[in-house]
């Protein structure tokens, strides 16, 4: 065979830690090596998914929250404020930790109507940036304070109250996220006819209040305790509300305002029975406290907040009305109110909720569903979109124009979910999420489920993982959407959050990712696939290799690893050369073993194996990008099949009739021991019989080696023939590079065996033949 030169081009598509694709079905045929197609990678850590023609180092992240105690599971932007939270712990950068007590998993956040909220089932909690309060505000702990107003005070007017005859008064909150519920009732009589009841606010009003209601009981009058039973309608109804003393705007101080309202009871006021039944405001005392729950959806549905899973009912949602975040009517109501049980399941707690068009979409443990329409709309739809499959985590999802992006509950992969059905996409990278030890990456702990963390961001889907060897994985992974490729990262996250302009992570702290080139936390990889070149079985003499790059002054190591790294005795994997570069550098690695391998008698040698995967490893550079050219090329050559036979197959060696072969020269490797020649030929018998006998023995040899064996030195003699066939056996392996035999053609050859004859045509007279 012809022992030429080959070229096999390193072309970094994705990480795939599945069978090579260069061992693909659809390869070249072997005649044709340099066609051969590319392989994929074992490593791309830290390389930039949208690099083309080159990989080029990915930018980095910076620490923005400093060395916090606790690490990072919930992130949220409200107006400009960013807000963090880990370990039943809330920060926010610029104030530090500004709550606790939460639960000690993932937080529930939502940014809404200049509020961050906070929801676990522990507590629920909301903050303006300044302060943080409670998430729905107290009603007023005691009723209004009421006195008589006689009727010579200056009211505007005599009253139409009558003695003897009482009223039963409430008073409401006026908050900036609502009104509240109101207060205990009080009741008050009259001391004479045409009095005016006077209305005191009473104290202990909410830090974000900016005024009061006053609410009296309808129908009139009928006696001392008739109405006790009626419907409380607002007295205030065209007044305007009344300011707090001090009450801050955010931009100052109110100046004080009146704290007392005086009921009168005149048609004059608007204020008897006709005018606030005309008017028709009726108290509204549905403005329920939050349920303590552990999930909120990641965007506001029709103006609605919407929370779930709380520790009485997991499979339960609940929602506020529209713009009104503070409160859930009927939170606590066994019979009515603003919730829904998702499936009859409550053992399949709600883990996460999305908002789509129209919809949301209602991750479970076990499953997931979908509710169409409005909440709390007659026509509105629950049910369920894939009943076999559910959530690993809260984090573990990432809503985007495209789709759910997500981890599943038994934490086998990625998946997308298009609305309708999930595909898979972590195909390549099935042994990580298998829990199967991998080269270069750990395996997922899939017992940790709640720490698996999705994040998207222009086309990149990022996905964190646990290792099995502690919380924080040295490396997780990335999908890039546009190319179908997997890349890696050099740290796994445990949250994500696409704040437009910025995409955080949270970690061991709270960290910008993508926003500049270091060396800090940056660990470079790049590792080919084991490449056999499409002859998994035949030994290949490595001849070179061949760089273009970069590297920004950075040091960079080349690592070769072959036959996949299996010896027992670390010879699988020795550092190759270093390279640096400040500018397009175009450089050939000779391929052979650095002066420190570990076998000691190969030092120097070419690098020979079945298989090589070549290694780049370095830290990233500060500034500028590191990038290498591809393909990288990979030059080798083809030696010859190890084997213990050799068998050429009958062969007339291209000979039109009889021949005699009286020379054999072969090229091969028969260091392992010596081997047995026999040659057959069809002459004489015409069917093809051993005439060498035992008596060819190609001898042991030092390496490579061409060896001429003469026959007629040999008691067999020349061989004649038309069909010949030559095996080699040995009981050791050998190689044979070339095997090339002299063969003399034979005029006319007649042995009676096959019936055959010779006769001349007829030849004219003088004429020479």
């Amino acid at each position: 065979m012809a022992y030429k030169l080959n070229e096999q081009r390193l072309t970094p598509g994705s990480l795939n830690l599945l069978v090579p694709a260069d061992q693909n079905p659809r390869r070249a045929a072997f005649t044709d090596l340099v066609n051969v197609p590319q392989g994929e990678c074992l490593d791309l850590t830290d390389w930039w998914p949208g690099s083309d023609g080159h990989i080029e180092q990915a930018p980095q992240f910076t620490n923005i929250s400093g060395a916090d105690p606790t690490p990072i599971t919930s992130i949220c932007q409200s107006n400009t404020r960013t807000y963090y939270a880990g370990q039943g712990k809330v920060y926010q950068i610029g104030r530090g930790q500004i709550d606790s007590g939460y639960s000690p998993v993932p937080l529930a956040m939502i940014s809404f109507q200049g509020y961050c909220w906070f929801m676990s089932q522990s507590q629920a909690k909301k903050d303006n940036g300044t302060t943080t309060s409670a998430w729905t505000p107290a009603a007023p702990a005691s009723g209004p304070a009421l006195s008589d107003v006689t009727s010579s005070s200056p009211i505007g007017g005599y009253g139409a109250k009558q003695h003897t005859y009482e009223d039963s008064y409430v008073v409401t909150w006026l908050t900036d996220v609502g009104e509240t519920n109101p207060s205990p009732a009080n009741v008050f009589t009259p001391s004479e006819d045409h009095a005016v009841t006077l209305i005191t606010q009473p104290a202990g009003a909410p830090a974000n209040a900016y005024g009061w209601n006053v609410y009296r009981r309808v129908p009139p009058y009928g006696g001392s305790s008739l109405d006790a039973q009626s419907t409380f309608y607002l007295l205030n109804s065209v007044d305007p509300l009344d300011a707090f003393a001090n009450f801050n705007t955010g931009s100052g101080w109110l100046p004080i305002s009146q704290t007392g309202y005086q009921d009168t009871g005149n048609a004059l006021f608007n204020q008897d029975d006709a005018s606030l039944l005309l008017a028709g405001t009726i108290l509204e005392a549905d403005k329920d406290p939050a349920p303590l729950c552990s999930v909120l959806a990641q965007q506001t549905y029709n103006g609605r907040i919407v929370a779930a899973n709380s520790a009485a009912h997991p499979n339960r949602i609940y929602w506020t009305p529209p713009q009104e975040p503070a409160f859930f009517p009927g939170s606590a109501d066994t019979l009515d109110g603003n919730w829904a049980d998702i499936g009859t399941d409550s053992g399949d707690g709600i883990v996460a909720i999305t908002v789509r068009p129209g919809m949301l979409v209602i991750y479970r443990q076990k499953s997931i569903w979908q509710h169409l329409g409005d909440l709390g709309d007659s026509s509105a739809v629950i049910q369920p979109l894939c009943p076999d499959m559910g959530l690993a985590g809260m984090n573990a999802v990432a809503c985007t124009s495209l789709g759910d992006y997500f981890v599943n509950s038994a934490c086998d992969g990625l998946y997308l979910l298009n609305n309708d059905w999930p595909t898979k996409l972590s195909a390549k990278v099935e042994p990580i999420f298998r829990n199967m030890e991998t080269e270069n990456f750990p395996p997922a702990n899939n017992g940790l489920p709640y720490m698996f963390a999705v994040g998207f961001r222009n086309g990149r889907v990022y996905v964190g993982y646990p290792a099995s060897s502690g919380y924080m994985a040295p490396a997780g992974l990335i999908y890039h959407v546009p190319s179908g490729r997997w890349f890696s990262t050099s740290l796994s996250w445990g949250c994500f959050l696409n704040a437009g302009s910025q995409f955080l992570a949270g970690g061991p702290g709270l960290f910008l990712l993508e926003s500049v080139y270091t060396n800090t936390g940056t660990s470079l990889a790049f590792q080919s696939q084991y490449h056999d070149c499409g002859l998994p079985d035949r030994m290949k003499t490595w001849a070179d290799l061949v760089l273009t790059h970069n590297t920004q002054g950075t040091t960079m190591t080349i690592t070769c690893r072959v036959n996949k790294n299996q010896a027992t005795d670390g010879s699988g994997s020795f550092v190759l050369a270093t390279f640096i570069s400040t500018s397009s550098t175009t450089q050939i690695f000779p391929l052979v073993y650095p002066a420190t391998y570990q076998v000691a008698a190969l030092r120097g040698l070419p690098i020979k194996s079945y298989n090589l995967s070549i290694r780049i490893t370095g830290p990233g550079n500060t500034g500028n990008p590191i990038y290498i050219e591809t393909p990288m090329l990979l030059h080798y050559y083809v030696e010859a099949r190890v084997g213990r036979t050799f068998d050429s197959g009958p062969t007339s060696h291209g000979l039109a009739g009889a021949g005699i072969i009286d020379q054999i020269e072969i090229d091969g490797d028969f260091s392992n021991g010596a081997a047995t020649l026999t040659i057959s030929s069809d002459i004489p018998g015409g069917t093809l019989v051993d005439r060498t006998g035992t008596q060819a023995i190609v001898g042991t040899t030092n390496g490579r080696q061409i060896m001429r064996i003469v026959l007629a030195n040999l008691s067999c003699g020349v061989i004649f023939g038309r069909l010949f066939r030559h095996q080699l056996a040995s009981t050791v392996p050998f190689a044979v590079y070339a095997y090339r035999v002299r063969v003399l053609p034979i005029g006319v050859y007649a042995d009676g065996t096959q019936g055959d004859f010779w006769f001349t045509e007829p030849v004219a007279p003088g004429t020479q033949q």
